[in-house]
């Protein structure tokens, strides 16, 4: 515990100072994320997830229909989503909608994470602020990575921080972690072998052997059990949910379906390559963070965790020299942005990696190894793996959870050293030689520069860095490769509000009203041969395909193999742009290579719209 805090009454409510600095970090968070939410746009990402759900409520079926590997995360926005159809009767200004939705959650999740951290005092606040402040790639609407880090960090909070968890708290936080999993598949495998975990430490505690004695608070059958009801019980949500809702579809259909998702050919196979891809995001990050910066770093992460092994009396000049380099990569990110799609789509995950890499030392120079926080910051470490291992997400997104257990580690390390210059007792596990001498003034200069690193730099970095990006640098967005002053306002369409470059509000209502037109003539659905889901959403028809994810790099093979599979739902126009609407780099053909495969398997009419192709199908061939 940290020293005793000051309280305010206020009649019956007691807040302390670090309640206080909670409420005013939370309302700056408040007021950042509702004044940035309408600027800049990914649209090829963010519309993407909308034109999913809408998928949902016009009837389409999970699997059966919509070959989405991970498909589950679409419920999460299905119900603000339907909500917003309702009281608007449409699509115009959905997207702005959504992120103000996924702005009250992030407040949300500061406020929870706050409250099962509060024993930490104001570490607890910085905490809570470097959670809910991360943006993984910058998306602002709801999405599965935002979904499956919200509830990895409730999880740890309850199962790591809490000295006492009552057995339905448990229960909820096995319920709160299988949503996780639900977002991102990948997460399954950190539930088995948390299991595994578990069984072999009960393996060993039936033939008397001492093994993982320490993590008993997780490892425990009583633990596992009761987390299992949890997940058992998300899994009955689940069942009851897609049986009246989402999959009401034969079971053939939703296997076959399922068997497409799996053969989804940017995603099978994806971990066995995992090793190769890696090379390539290790050149990312000394690309981002510059070589002066990036390699000091990171070896002296092993070479301080080394020392300290021998001797501690260079602990604080060590934490020093990292602090002073983690401020170095963080003033990195925010005035030399990178202006190539590769490097800056790595950007907004990055960081927190760095930080997960510093709670390490903590934990390593730490005297009272704190192993709840240890565990905590592994089970990060584990979803940034697995993650990675199955979606198409950056090396390094999900750390920002750990985030939450460095801020905590770096405390305990401070009270140590704190009473270790006051002559305050040493507990009584400690086996290590004396403390060391008291700092000296450079120590206690290093030591500062760590706290500054993490105070100022931690809960702002990701959100500045962001906003940055999106004021100076909106290269590689929606429909333009150039950058520009971020100072229009799309004034109609699914993007209305959203604040963009003037090229990039141009090309967006020439889309728009070719939308339009492609609504009046289509009495069925549509299919848009490129990645550009905003037209879904403009057009307000149904997807006459696997996925409103485009991917020429498949050639037509897939799409053609899902409207042999649906017959009925194949398209009666087909839309097909000009120019590129998403950053994303994939082999494609040109639009009059599109047209002559398209001639070559139905009887088309052609017409030109402002900004692509109109194909009205006459009929299939």
């Amino acid at each position: 515990m940290g020293p005793k805090q000051k309280t305010l009454a206020l009649g019956a409510l007691r807040l302390t100072n670090a309640d206080l600095a909670a409420i005013l970090l939370f309302a700056a968070l408040a007021v950042y994320l509702f004044l940035t939410a309408p600027v800049g746009i990914t649209e090829s990402d963010e519309a993407l997830y909308l034109a999913d759900e809408l998928r949902l409520m016009q009837g389409e079926r999970l699997y059966a229909d919509d070959w989405t590997l991970s498909p589950f995360s679409m419920m999460f926005s299905y119900a603000p989503l339907r909500l917003f159809y309702a009281l608007t009767g449409g699509s115009e200004g959905v997207l702005l909608a959504l992120r103000y939705f996924a702005a009250a959650l992030k407040l949300a999740l500061f406020a929870l994470a706050y409250f099962l951290l509060r024993s930490n005092g104001y570490w607890a606040a910085l905490a809570a602020a470097a959670a809910a402040g991360a943006s993984a790639f910058g998306l602002k609407t709801l999405n599965y990575y935002a979904v499956c880090s919200f509830c990895l960090v409730l999880t740890g909070a309850v199962l790591f921080v809490k000295k006492e968890v009552r057995p339905p708290a448990l229960i909820l936080t096995g319920f709160v972690f299988s949503c996780a999993v639900l977002s991102e598949p990948g997460m399954a495998a950190v539930w088995a072998a948390y299991t595994a975990l578990a069984l072999f430490r009960w393996v060993c505690k039936k033939k008397g052997r001492a093994v993982l004695e320490d993590y008993d608070f997780i490892l425990s059958s009583a633990v596992w059990r009761r987390l299992l009801y949890g997940v058992l019980l998300a899994a009955f949500t689940l069942l009851v949910l897609c049986v009246a809702y989402f999959m009401r579809a034969p079971l053939e259909a939703i296997s076959q379906g399922f068997v497409q998702a799996l053969n989804d050919p940017e995603r099978s196979g994806r971990g066995l390559s995992l090793l190769a891809g890696r090379i390539d995001v290790i050149r990312i990050y000394i690309r981002i963070y510059h070589p002066a910066l990036f390699y000091p770093f990171v070896a002296l992460i092993p070479v301080s965790l080394l020392i300290h092994r021998f001797t501690d009396k260079y602990d604080w000049l060590l934490l020093g020299v990292l602090g002073l380099l983690y401020v170095g990569l963080t003033l990195r990110l925010l005035l030399y942005p990178m202006s190539n799609v590769g490097f800056a789509i790595g950007e907004t995950v990055c960081h927190p990696f760095m930080l997960c890499l510093l709670g390490l030392v903590f934990y390593g120079f730490s005297v009272k190894k704190d192993k709840r926080l240890f565990a905590f910051l592994l089970l990060s470490l584990a979803a940034v793996v697995c993650g990675d291992m199955i979606s198409m997400s950056a090396f390094g997104a999900f750390s920002e959870v750990g985030a939450v257990p460095a801020v905590l580690l770096l405390r305990g390390y401070v009270l140590e050293r704190r009473e270790q210059k006051t002559g305050a007792p040493e507990p009584a596990k400690k086996k290590k030689k004396a403390a060391p001498p008291p700092a000296s003034a450079f120590g206690a200069k290093a030591l500062g520069a760590v706290l500054a690193a993490v105070t100022v730099f931690l809960p702002l970095s990701e959100l500045a860095h962001y906003a940055y990006m999106a004021r100076l640098h909106e290269t590689e967005q929606l429909f333009v490769r150039s950058s520009a002053p971020v100072d229009t306002v799309i004034a109609r369409g699914a993007l209305k509000g959203i604040v963009t470059t003037k090229e990039i509000a141009e090309n967006y209502n020439k889309s728009l009203r070719d939308a339009e037109t492609v609504r009046g003539i289509a009495n069925g659905r549509l299919y848009v041969a490129d990645l550009a889901p905003s037209v879904y959403l403009d057009a307000d028809l149904p997807v006459a395909a696997h996925s409103p994810y485009y991917h020429y790099g498949e050639g037509w093979d897939r799409v053609s193999l899902w409207w042999r599979m649906h017959p009925e739902k194949k398209p009666d126009v087909v839309y097909i742009p000009w120019i590129k609407f998403s950053y994303m780099e994939y082999p494609d053909a040109s639009p009059e290579e599109k047209l002559e495969h398209l001639r070559s398997v139905a009887e088309i009419d052609v017409a030109e719209g402002e900004i692509g192709y109109i194909v009205k199908i006459v009929h299939w061939k």
